[in-house]
């Protein structure tokens, strides 16, 4: 969610979180687990909330410039401040890049171009230095005007505009080109743009509304190739979605010790497709509806019991699809489903402030437009998925709260698992599956000049469908270890950050028949680093002078984000930001 908004969907999935101009965010909330009822289908997993900057009470400027390795650069400019009851935040953002480059371990290989009609050929789809078709340019705009009449009032209005081109990188062990298709391909337009029109007013002590109106509008152009060179086009496919809906969210207290909730949620999403410049679009529509309630009761002994349910409703009005020549048809579209999903969470605060904590949730995924037509066509026949989640958990502070340790264990039972079988099958439904495991946090600040966190995961996910050929599933890593520290350096006015980052016993793809040998990606660990400099004290025209560098895969580790995907080698980012 963006300010509460859901992201909208596009074919290739939802709004892509790094077009977001970092000067717009203020803070991110994760919301954990699947405890809650009030945001709707398809959270099953949590929720990840994006508040964006409102002016301060003085008017601001600042401007940030930046730049790396293989000509990538990025300048923003933001202002903000209010006056009276107006509130305003801007930001203007271009970047270019390029592009990226594989570590100096990657090894080349031939892989497999596939021509159909035709035969197929053999030959290197990357070669070490810079990642083939990576390049990138963008210019976002993203502006937030408010007016905020009194302390219970206020109503804010968010625009933005995300204008990019960018390559699409192969896979290296294999392309497909079609005679009006191929993977050989780059986005020559890349537009997001939307508007947000938000409001909250409180009319007591016990009761406030808040709600959402949204429409969100994509476009893109997929440039197909017949070839690496991006010579020769094949096709201009055009896709177009919109979403646009409204979230009401209410809360009241009833007493100091009970409170309720509500949520209501209608989105309408569309797609539209085709094949080629001058040919019909395909339309796709669907939409979804969601009430929530829930109540919170907080005894005087410091248990606290969350209970409540969502009423949860998808249908898929229209759908059309291409056949062969291009031509436009009706398809019959799946049949609309309603889901129920109770849940009730319990939790219970000691006296040495340990907190302990237990949920039981049901969960409904809906299939998105991009599901339903991931298979090059159309895929109807995607069921929901269902998904029980069960959590339990304790936390507690230390040395004055200086230092908290978590530690979490979770368990989902899935049904209808909405799956990726392989790349030409990324949304599948499988008839059962679990995901099992735990979670070790650690946060500590020891010093007010450095600050430690430690994040373990342990994850069992197991394929339990009748008819796998594995008996894992794919993009799960088994381990996985977050680590870092900020230090600010006393008396420097200088401060180092590291970012470590393991991840193992992934596998990377099914076999396709039982018992034929399993693939797994490599295990990596990655580290980045940040060093900076305040120059506030040299710089009196300026309330905030900093210059900084980043170093991303510091060790040039040789990686894979999936097994035909190598990931980022080391790069560099120096940059200069100043505040007015």
């Amino acid at each position: 969610m963006i300010d509460g908004v859901p992201f909208y969907e596009t074919k290739y999935g939802y709004l892509d979180l790094s077009s977001i101009p970092s000067s717009m965010i203020s803070r991110i909330e994760v919301i954990k687990g699947a405890s809650s009822v009030l945001y709707g289908p398809n959270a099953e997993g949590g929720v990840i909330n994006i508040i964006t900057k409102k002016g301060g009470k003085d008017l601001s400027f600042t401007v940030q410039a930046e730049i790396g390795d293989y000509s990538s650069h990025r300048g923003v400019i933001s202002a903000g401040g209010q006056k009276g009851i107006f509130n305003f935040w801007g930001t203007y953002e271009n970047k270019s890049s390029d592009g990226w480059r594989v570590s100096d371990d990657y090894s080349p290989f031939e892989g497999t171009v596939s021509q159909y009609p035709g035969g197929s050929y053999n030959t290197v789809l990357q070669y070490n230095g810079l990642r083939e078709n990576s390049d990138t340019r963008a210019d976002n705009i993203w502006m937030r005007f408010g007016l905020v009449p009194t302390d219970n009032t206020d109503i804010y209005a968010s625009i933005f505009s995300l204008d990019s081109e960018r390559g699409n990188p192969v896979s290296v062990d294999g392309v497909k080109v079609f005679s009006d298709f191929s993977y050989f391909s780059r986005f020559s337009t890349y537009r997001d743009q939307g508007i947000d029109l938000s409001g909250r007013h409180r009319f007591s002590d016990q009761f406030q509304v808040r709600t959402a109106l949204f429409y969100h509008d994509h476009e893109d152009q997929y440039d197909s190739y017949t070839q690496m060179e991006m010579i020769d086009k094949i096709a201009e496919s055009t896709y177009r979605d919109s979403l646009a809906g409204v979230s009401v969210f209410s809360d009241y207290d009833l007493t100091d010790t009970i409170t309720f909730s509500g949520a209501l949620h209608y989105k309408r999403d569309t797609h539209e497709d085709r094949p080629d410049i001058g040919t019909d679009y395909a339309s796709s529509v669907s939409s979804t509806f969601s009430i929530g309630l829930e109540s919170t009761f907080v005894a005087p002994c410091g248990t606290e019991v969350v209970a409540g349910a969502s009423l949860d409703y998808h249908d898929m009005s229209e759908a059309q699809d291409h056949d062969r020549d291009n031509a436009v048809f009706d398809l019959t579209p799946p049949s609309s489903d309603t889901a129920f999903n109770p849940m009730i969470g319990l939790s219970h605060i000691f006296n040495d402030a340990t907190r302990v904590y237990g949920s039981v949730a049901r969960k409904t995924r809906f299939p998105l437009l991009s599901g339903y037509y991931s298979q090059g066509g159309n895929n109807l026949d995607l069921k929901e998925e269902k998904n029980t989640n069960y959590t339990i958990g304790v936390s507690r502070p230390f040395l004055d709260n200086r230092m908290e340790i978590e530690v979490a264990g979770f368990y989902n039972d899935i049904s209808d698992m909405i799956f990726t079988i392989d790349r030409d099958h990324p949304h599948e439904n499988i008839g059962k599956a679990s995901i099992g495991g735990m979670e070790l946090s650690l946060s500590a600040t020891p010093f007010d000049w450095l600050a430690l966190t430690l994040n373990y995961t342990y994850t069992h996910g197991r394929n339990e469908s009748d008819d796998r050929t594995s008996d894992y599933l794919i993009d799960i890593p088994k381990n996985m270890i977050n680590f870092g520290f900020d230090w600010l350096v006393p008396g420097a006015e200088m401060e180092w950050s590291l970012n470590c980052r393991y991840r193992g016993e992934t596998l990377a793809e099914i076999p396709q028949n039982l018992g034929d040998d399993e693939e797994w990606l490599q295990d990596s660990f990655t580290v980045d680093t940040r060093i900076s400099r305040d120059f506030s004290d040299f710089v009196k025209w300026s309330n905030k002078m900093e210059l900084y560098l980043e170093l991303t895969n510091l060790f040039d580790e040789n990686y894979w984000y999936t097994d035909t995907q190598p990931a980022r080698g080391r790069g560099f980012m120096v940059g200069l930001k100043a505040e007015f």
